[in-house]
């Protein structure tokens, strides 16, 4: 029953996508169906919503969304992302790397606000090779594969912390799964793009040195944000905060421009489906339902560690990577203690793998209302790269369990 309760709430929520509703309608829905089918009360509902919207990781998260969004508005009035881009076709002379290296190096950034800036990239590099929803696989996918291995993301660190396995084998054995995504989305999508641009020769007047080092001017707010949260533990909001200050004294912003951002990074139904996305992992987690999901999939003929991918999937489908990850890991080592780094790989592929198809991931959503896309058209475009690296996945824990 478990399952087809969690499959009852998917449904509606993909249901009210599809008739192009807007995500804070279908995840409201799909609040109201969970407290139908679990049995919550009008009050507990009601704590719950506060809960969600006023515990510290909404806020951050919120923090982390208003203020990339700031940032990306004082990038853009400077025309610094198209710069970046002049760079990467100067380092590169390559579409294709432009329209996957970009999404990969701001997919550094923890923060959905970053797929916008990620998105203006992917736009000037593939033109109209590509339609909306494959513009939209391309912009979201490639930005988050540095989450499936590195730790800046909480996921990772979460799992790396609460499974014992080393950081560093956890990172090295990530890489295989790394290539194989990269290697999926160029096959599949990236292919389609042209190398060059119809008509236009390379400039190869720009010593590859000098185009690194312009890149580097052009996007140093990014990589400062990173090195801020990678070398001192910083808040991502704290981060950007610091790159806003020294963007606006170094490229001299005046103070009406300043105060201009303030409302236009406002951006009111992002914030606001990002908040209720928050909210209703929260009536997940109240159901029982993600503790209930051993049992409920315990009559499966398959391997035990291979059940837990698949609740470590449903989980990261229903309420999210970092809650799922935080709420199930120490129970899945406890249960297969022999594990490892194999498991542990595993878990993080499968985690990796629903994001990409999650309704509750805002991040895709942000893509979508760049490029004017439709949900279940770039669930339509993702399914099949998805099962192949799932495939590919089990196989490579296969051989890693043999080893170790």
């Amino acid at each position: 029953m478990v399952l087809i309760k969690l499959a009852a709430i998917l449904v509606v929520i993909v249901a009210i996508l599809c008739f192009r509703k807007p995500l804070y309608i279908a995840i409201i829905a799909g609040i109201l169906v969970s407290m139908a089918l679990f049995g919550i009360d009008i009050s507990t509902s009601l704590e719950l919503v506060w809960r969600g919207f006023s515990n510290p990781e909404t806020l951050t998260v919120l923090a982390g969304l208003y203020t990339i969004t700031y940032l990306q508005r004082m990038l853009e009035t400077r025309n610094l992302l198209r710069m970046a881009q002049q760079d990467l076709d100067d380092i590169f002379h390559n579409r294709r790397i432009n329209a996957s290296l970009a999404p990969i190096f701001i997919g550094l950034l923890p923060s959905a606000a970053a797929v916008n800036i990620c998105a203006d990239i992917v736009e000037a590099a593939a033109e109209d090779c590509l339609d909306k929803e494959e513009k939209s696989f391309v912009t979201s996918y490639f930005r988050h594969i540095p989450e499936s291995f590195l730790p800046t993301y909480p996921s990772v660190l979460l799992l790396v912390g609460l499974s014992g396995v080393a950081m560093s084998g956890f990172v090295v054995g990530m890489l295989p799964l790394v290539v194989a995504l990269f290697a999926l989305g160029y096959v599949f999508y990236l292919r389609k793009v042209p190398k060059k641009y119809d008509g236009v020769e390379a400039d190869t007047s720009v010593s590859k040195g000098k185009a690194w080092l312009s890149l580097l001017s052009h996007l140093w707010p990014l990589f400062l944000i990173v090195v801020l949260i990678i070398a001192l533990n910083m808040e991502i909001y704290i981060a950007v905060a610091i790159s806003i200050v020294l963007t606006a004294i170094v490229y001299r912003f005046k103070g009406k421009e300043l105060g201009r951002f303030v409302v236009t990074a406002f951006e009111f139904q992002m914030l606001l489906n990002s908040a209720l996305v928050m909210v209703f992992r929260e009536f997940i987690q109240e159901s029982g339902a993600m503790a209930a999901l051993p049992e409920a999939l315990s009559f499966l003929p398959i391997p035990l560690p291979i059940i837990f991918a698949l609740i470590f999937f449903i989980g990261a489908l229903m309420i999210g990577n970092n809650a799922i990850v935080a709420m199930t890991t120490t129970l899945a080592f406890t249960t297969v203690p022999d594990g490892g780094l194999p498991f542990a790989i595993l878990l993080m592929a499968f985690t990796y793998a629903a994001m990409q198809l999650s309704p509750t991931h805002y991040c895709i959503f942000v893509a979508l209302d760049y490029f004017k896309a439709d949900f279940v058209g770039i669930v339509k475009k993702t399914v099949l790269p998805i099962l192949c690296f799932l495939v590919i996945t089990v196989l490579y824990y296969l051989l890693l369990a043999a080893i170790f």
